[in-house]
């Protein structure tokens, strides 16, 4: 199951507004930004739909260097996803 999908079902989302409310408040919050999960959907919702939930590549390598203060093994693998993307 992709990140973006476990989340959805995690925070029991049903639709895009819902998504985009959760997303808003967690950015706002900071709040569980030790959360490897978390961070990976973040990452994989702000490359693949950036404009829609207000993303993009400068968003996206901040959630990377997040990602590294977690676990290095983790962060490369997210710098890969990124460059690969």
């Amino acid at each position: 199951m992709s990140y973006i999908k476990q989340f959805i079902h995690d925070h029991d989302i049903h639709s895009d507004k819902q998504l985009k409310e959760h997303l808003t408040r967690l950015n706002k919050s900071k709040l569980d930004n030790k959360n490897l999960g978390l961070n990976r959907a973040l990452l994989e919702i702000y490359l693949r739909v950036p404009r829609f939930f207000g993303g993009g590549e400068k968003k996206a390598l901040s959630i990377i260097k997040n990602i590294y203060t977690i676990s290095n093994d983790e962060g490369k693998k997210a710098q890969e996803f990124y460059n690969n993307y």
